[in-house]
This record gives C-alpha cells, sequence and structure tokens, in this order.
C-alpha cells in the first residue's frame, strides 16, 4: 500500500475519527461549497487515490478542500460575526489531511458495498427528497447544483456512498458498547473524585418592580410599589394573583411568579439567591434591591444538595465510555479495511495540484 510522502493519519493531527465520513450533501447554508462530482470522460480524470475498485479524483479533492474551507470560515463568521474573515491559504498540508478523510470515508463505502449493504433506489430517492426539502423549491435546488458544478446523478451517487456506509457502520457499532458493570464502576470513581452531585436548589414566586438607570427617584418609586404588593400578600391576596398584576418580570409572572431550579452558583444575583435560600418556606421575603430592581419572592419548595443515583447518570456515564470505545474500534475498522481493499495514493505533496485538462496523469 503505498501513502503520499509525509502521511499520518488523521488523529495523529488532532482530527476526531469518527468524522472521517466525507461524504456530502447539500445544504442551502453551504451552497457555494457544496462539492460537486467530476465531469468529462471517465479516462479524462486524474486520480490521486484508488481504494478497492473506487477512485478519488482531484476534482474531488479540491472540491473537498473547498469545502473545508468554506466550513471554517462559517465557523469564524459565527463565532465573531463582526470580524473579517481571514483569508486561508491552501496548501498541499491542507489536501493530505483532507484526501486522508476522503481515502478512509471510501474505504468503509468498500467494505459496506462488500459485506452487501449497499443502499438501494429507494433509500437514495426518499434521502434525495429530504434533500430537496430543505430549499425554497425545485428550482432553488437545481440551481444549487450547477453552481457547484454537478448533477442530480452525481449528487445521488453521493447520497448513496453516505447511506451505504452509514448503514455498515451502524452494523458495526451496534455492540461497541460499555457494560453495565463498566458503567457503574466509572460512577462510583467519579463519585469518590467528587462529581455527579446534584446542588441544592429552591423553587420560589418573586414579584419584581423593574428600575433602569441611577434615577433615585425612580429607584424609591419601585420601592413603594413592592412594599405595596408585599401589604397586600401579608393581608391575604394570593402571592400568584399579585405577581401577575404587578409583576414586571412577565415571563414568570404568567406563571404567578414562579421560577424554578434557582441556585448559588453565579447563575442568579446573589441577593436573589441569599433571599430564596434563607427565607424560611412560605413566607414572605422583605423588599430588596438588585440590579434589576425591587423584589419580594416567597419558596416554595426547597431541595438539599444531594448525589446523583446511578440511575440519573448512567446515560451521560455511558456515553463518556461509549466514545472513545467507538473511536478505537473505527480506527482499527479503518486500519484493517485499508489493508483488505487496497489503497493506492498517487498524490504527491511536492507537486502543484494537476489539472483536469487530461493533459497531466491518469490512472
Amino acid at each position: 500500500m503505498k501513502h503520499p510522502k509525509g502521511h499520518r493519519p488523521p488523529h495523529a493531527h488532532g482530527y476526531a475519527p469518527l468524522c472521517i465520513l466525507v461524504i456530502f450533501v447539500l445544504h442551502p447554508l453551504y451552497a457555494d461549497e457544496i462539492p460537486g462530482d467530476e465531469h468529462g470522460s471517465e479516462d479524462d480524470a486524474v486520480i490521486v487515490a484508488r481504494v478497492g475498485d473506487e477512485r478519488i479524483t482531484q476534482t474531488e479533492l479540491e472540491q473537498a478542500v473547498r469545502l473545508k474551507v468554506g466550513q471554517a470560515l462559517a465557523a469564524h463568521e459565527a463565532s465573531m460575526p463582526n470580524t473579517k474573515a481571514p483569508r486561508l491559504q491552501i496548501t498541499n498540508a491542507d489536501r493530505i489531511l483532507v484526501l486522508n478523510d476522503l481515502i478512509e470515508a471510501r474505504v468503509l463505502y468498500v467494505l459496506a458495498k462488500q459485506a452487501g449493504l449497499l443502499a438501494n433506489d429507494e433509500a437514495v430517492a426518499q434521502a434525495l427528497e429530504r434533500a430537496k426539502s430543505q430549499f425554497e423549491d425545485e428550482e432553488a435546488f437545481q440551481a444549487a447544483l450547477v453552481r457547484n458544478d454537478t448533477d442530480i446523478d452525481a449528487f445521488k451517487k453521493r447520497l448513496r456512498m453516505k447511506l451505504t456506509s452509514t448503514a455498515f457502520l451502524r452494523e458495526k457499532m451496534a455492540d461497541v458498547q460499555a457494560t453495565d458493570a463498566e458503567v457503574e464502576l466509572e460512577y462510583k470513581r467519579l463519585r469518590a473524585q467528587g462529581e455527579f452531585v446534584k446542588p441544592a436548589t429552591v423553587e420560589a414566586a418573586h414579584i419584581l418592580v423593574a428600575v433602569q438607570g441611577d434615577d433615585e427617584t425612580a429607584w424609591e418609586n419601585a420601592e413603594e410599589q413592592i412594599e405595596a404588593a408585599r401589604a397586600r400578600i401579608v393581608a391575604g391576596e394570593a402571592f400568584a394573583d399579585v405577581a401577575k398584576e404587578v409583576s414586571d418580570d412577565r415571563t414568570s409572572a404568567e406563571r404567578g411568579g414562579v421560577i424554578s431550579n434557582i441556585r448559588r452558583d453565579g447563575r442568579f444575583d446573589p441577593e436573589f439567591a441569599k433571599q430564596a435560600f434563607e427565607t424560611p418556606i412560605g413566607e414572605v421575603s422583605p423588599p430588596f434591591r438588585t440590579q434589576y430592581g425591587w423584589h419580594i419572592l416567597t419558596p416554595l419548595k426547597r431541595d438539599e444538595a444531594r448525589p446523583y443515583t446511578l440511575d440519573e447518570v448512567s446515560g451521560s456515564i455511558r456515553k463518556r465510555l461509549d466514545e472513545p470505545m467507538r473511536r478505537q474500534a473505527l480506527q482499527k475498522l479503518i486500519a484493517e479495511g485499508k489493508d483488505e481493499v487496497g489503497v493506492e495514493v498517487f498524490f504527491d505533496p511536492e507537486e502543484e495540484p494537476a489539472s483536469e485538462s487530461g493533459a497531466e496523469r491518469r490512472q
């Protein structure tokens, strides 16, 4: 089996092996970066790798690289929307990383075909309809195909590859999971380290008279309003009724002022949390001031801190254990699959990317 110079598996570069299924489908968000498929005759395509009876062309590699760039730019825009996106320089080192992803995805596809899991036409048709549903209409879908230099047949081929490989992985990974005994052992280990402790919480009803700014007159008026609201409750009116009428926190007011899961962990104003925890259940707190205005509250229920039970956290523990097990199983499956199906790499990182003109190397 041949490998490109300097080749390393993706996980050696920090890539998560579970993400190697680089099978692309149309999505309106990344319409300009959707990979197409090579056009022209089969003989004219420059091949950068062969995986069993499958081939990866230079065109496919470049399209996959462009998609990675598009995703990187989209991530930058999402995290820093008001900054100019960096200009990304694509190098052959980038191409090697993406080519490794493509090869590993193709290995899974070839293994899936050998296992008799090739997706049928009906499954592909259903996946195609789901993809089309992401677009406004058929015209928008067809425009995306044209914009990305592909056609419906090439796109359906991509869908078939994705469906086939997904079915294969689902079958192979079905039994790769932690046992109940392993989950329980991990629970005990983490509990001994102080994890899985449910913090103390309070459910309370509150009333807020909101104040904005530093106008002392506004703060004094708000204090008078909250004192009047408290007097009505002490005189016998239902807290919930007064909250619905008076409170400026309209979200909780519709529930009679009720707020659940109040904690002393910084999520709530410190004075608000203090009053929620220290006011006796069923009593009405004195008026108190926070950055939001003047409040009163009445605690309805208080739950003390306690350890989570195994049943409450077994799902998260199992997921924590299963993920590295499945990554390892996937790495082994791909490594053995490469030897089984045969992989040849023709891409030379020392050369400039070949064109698809037909004048370059063909395999």
